[in-house]
This record gives C-alpha cells, structure tokens and sequence, in this order.
C-alpha cells in the first residue's frame, strides 16, 4: 500500500464501509485494508474482521484520520505507510474525495425531495428530480478538501441560501458522514437544510438531525424526443395518455416532454420515464405513459443512426409518428424512414464532466489546452446541443474541442464549433463520436484521440 499516485487510476479507488462506529476500506480488487499489532500494511484480506477496522475521527478542517483497533493512526508518504504512530500528526491526516461523478441529485433524509433550481434558490421541493433545474455538479476543491454545490445556472450556493457567480468561503463546506449519508458544514460549523416554507438550502443549526441529512444519487440522464416526421415534441401531459408527437420543438421544455433514460445493465435495453412517475409502454399499438414499474413491453432497442435514433419495441416493430402525431409500437422495419426517426437530446447535462477507465477528461496541466483522459480533476465543458442531435463542446473559454487533422488528438482551442453525436449507451456512460466517424478514445498515458473503432472500456466515458 503506497500513496505516490500522480494521476488517477483505478487502483487509488477505495470503498468505505460503514458498520456503526467503525469503518473498513475495501481495494478495486475487493480486499480490505489490513494493519497488524506493530502496524504492518496489507490489503489482501477477504473479510472484514478486528485488524480490518478503523475509527474515523474528522478534524476541524474537514480532514481525516484513521484510528485502528490496536491504537495507531494510519499514514505516513509515499511508499513509506505505515499504521504505527500514537499521534495525529499532518502525515497522518487524509483527504477523502469521494470519487463519485460529480452530477449528483440531492435528496434529503427528512423531507425525501430533491433540490431544484427555482427563482435563483435552490429548493427542496421536488419530488422526483425531473428536468434541467434538478441537475447539481458536486465540486471538489484538491487543497482545501471542501466542496461546493454548483447550480444548473451555473452559480454556487452560498451558505445564506443565495447562489453566487464565485467560489468564496462561503460556498465551501466539509462533508460529514453520517449512516449512509452525508451532512454539509460550514466555516461557522452550521449545516445545509431546508429552511422555510419554500425549503430554501442554507445553513441553520450547529447540530445535525435527519434535516441535514442527504443522500448523494447519480444524476440519471433525461432527454427530449422530436419525430423527424412532425418536427414536433413528443409529449405525455396526462399520466396514462397516448404518447403523441405535439408540442412545437422551439418551444419553452416543460416536465412532459422530458423523458428519464434508464438502460437496463442487463441487456442494455432502455426505459423511458415520464415526470408522472409511469414508464412508457408498448404492450398496445399505441404507445401509452401508463406503467408504474417497467415490464417486458416497456424496453426498447435504441439504435443510433448519427442525428437520429430509432426505437424498437420487445415485439420487433419500430415506434413511429402516425399523421396525427400519435406513437404507434408496431411499425414496420421496412417503414418510410421520417415516420421512425426521433432527434434525441440530453436536457439535464448544461455541462459535463467526462470520466474514462483511466480518470476525468481536463486540460495538462499548464498553460496547454491539449486535453487529457487521466486527470484526478475533472473540468466541466458545456454541452450545446445543435438541434440536430449533435453537440458542441466548450471549454470555459468559450472555445470549443478541435481535433488535430493528423493525430485526432484534441485541444481546447477551436475558433469555429465542430460538432460531435453522442450515443448513450450503458448505464451513465456514452461514446463520443467525432467528424471522421471514429469514437473518442483514452489511453493509460492521458491520451485522447478520436480513433475507437466501436464500444470497449477505452472508448466508454461516464457522464
């Protein structure tokens, strides 16, 4: 067990098991951190027993510190490890990042809602974490070990409850655990709840009940759907309707044309959920928002077509856009193409943060643009979607990934857009597909290029 690391990789990912006042860690390989009497490092054990056991205590500045059954602290640098030591000096003292994606929703214990973005507050009034405003990036801070909630406006909440252009002290808070979820305190040692009869998050009280209790889950990825037949939305206003292509696509997004995309690990067929809480079904000719649990007829095949994708349903045929606008399950293969078409687009991702088996995509660091795929940071770009089912990448700069003609490696210094398609393909991953048609690939040394031939752990990035 060493701590030399320079860049991220899967060996550096531990799992912290909570078991009452205790805590074990577990490797990428499912052995626990073990330490003897005279604090000898392993962690080559199965199971978890008095030398795999810890007692996590946290300091005042949000770090941490690893107090084994026999007495000792864990710590030490680099390769020189150890759990020997009677005091808690600064070698002995850790920064836990959790290494989770960042886009999170956040859900209180108390309340079981979610935060949402409305009228420049972020709210716990949502009951399902639909749409645009519910989308959060949890940012880290490396020096500090503190983080930050960054709204999907862009800004970050202060812990007054208001929502700031800039990173301060007060936008930073240390992260407690606390049974299986995590609690967030600021520099005056108060904690995040929903105060006010619009649950408004800010910092209230200096002791943590279940009100400053939350659950950190994975944002999943919502989208819109247009017909290329009717150029228009499909949309579910009524839980239970007939699924109908009909709302104008320029149009202001509202909660019924937004549809949650839940792949199946299993065979990486894809539900769609509606805000209603029903799954979309095929179990009829007509396509109807009426499931309260997904079934057979409510998986679909996508297949994805560069700007456009088409569904297809458990019995074989195509979902397609009758002249009325409604969906019907039961096309034809061989059906006029228009009528099977949808323009499918992300609308909870205004930026994204991209993870590979290797670490976060970012810039080397420096004063280059050329991007890497082993950064332990992550650095968000935004997400612009072009209409068409494709999208821009943007840097904070405003300017956008280019891709270097002879290497296919990429930078972020493009003047002009260039456009990518973006195939959501297994549970919170995607490929990334560039202008000569080949997919966005990492490797172990950071580099990226646009040369994947198809799916493999190289080419998959969670979003």
């Amino acid at each position: 067990v060493v701590a030399n690391g320079a860049s991220l990789k899967s060996n550096q990912i531990w799992t912290l098991h909570l078991d009452g006042g205790s805590v074990s860690l577990s490797s990428p390989h499912k052995r626990f951190l073990s330490t003897t009497q005279k604090g000898v490092l392993s962690a080559d054990q199965e199971e978890i027993g008095a030398n795999e056991k810890f007692e996590l205590q946290q300091e005042e500045n949000g770090q941490f510190a690893f107090k084994s059954t026999h007495g000792y602290f864990f710590g030490g640098q680099d390769d020189q490890l150890s759990c020997f030591n009677k005091k808690k000096d600064a070698d002995h003292l850790w920064i836990i990042h959790l290494a989770m994606h960042p886009h999170i929703s956040l859900k209180n214990a108390q309340r079981k809602t979610y935060a949402r973005l409305a009228e420049d507050e972020l709210r716990l009034k949502a009951e399902v974490p639909f749409g645009l405003e519910s989308a959060i990036l949890l940012d880290f801070d490396k020096e500090s070990g503190k983080y930050c909630l960054q709204a999907s406006n862009s800004k970050f909440l202060a812990n007054d409850g208001t929502l700031v252009e800039d990173k301060s002290p007060a936008t930073q808070f240390i992260i407690e655990f606390h049974d299986g979820t995590v609690a967030f305190r600021d520099a005056d040692k108060k904690y995040l709840a929903g105060v006010g009869p619009d649950a408004t998050l800010k910092t209230r009280r200096s002791k943590v009940d279940k009100d400053e209790k939350f659950f950190l889950e994975d944002s999943k990825p919502q989208v819109s759907l247009v017909s290329c037949s009717k150029g228009k939305r499909v949309s579910c206003a009524v839980r239970g309707q007939e699924m109908s292509a009909s709302i104008m696509s320029d149009d202001d997004l509202s909660g019924s044309e937004i549809f949650q995309f839940e792949i199946n690990p299993d065979n990486n067929r894809v539900a769609l959920r509606t805000s209603k809480k029903t799954y979309i079904s095929a179990a009829t000719a007509t396509l109807l928002a009426n499931a309260d649990k997904p079934d057979e007829s409510c998986f679909f095949d996508v297949e994805w077509h560069g700007s456009y994708i088409t569904l297809k349903t458990v019995h074989g045929g195509l979902v397609s856009t009758k002249p009325n606008g409604t969906l019907a399950s039961n096309a034809d293969v061989n059906a006029d193409m228009d009528v099977t078409h949808f323009v499918l687009t992300i609308v909870n991702r205004p930026v994204i943060v991209l993870r590979g088996c290797f670490g976060f995509i970012s810039r080397k660091t420096g004063a280059s643009n050329v991007l890497e795929g082993n950064r332990s940071i992550y650095e968000p770009f935004t997400l612009e979607p072009c209409g068409n089912g494709s999208y821009y990448l943007l840097g904070a700069s405003g300017k956008s990934w280019a891709m270097e003609d002879t290497k296919n490696t990429f930078s972020v210094s493009g003047v002009d857009k260039v456009p990518f398609h973006i195939e959501l393909c297994r549970p919170s991953k995607l490929l990334l597909k560039a202008k000569n048609g080949k997919y966005l690939k990492g490797e172990t040394n950071g580099t990226l290029s646009a040369s994947g031939e198809a799916l493999d752990k190289n080419t998959l990035w969670e979003y």
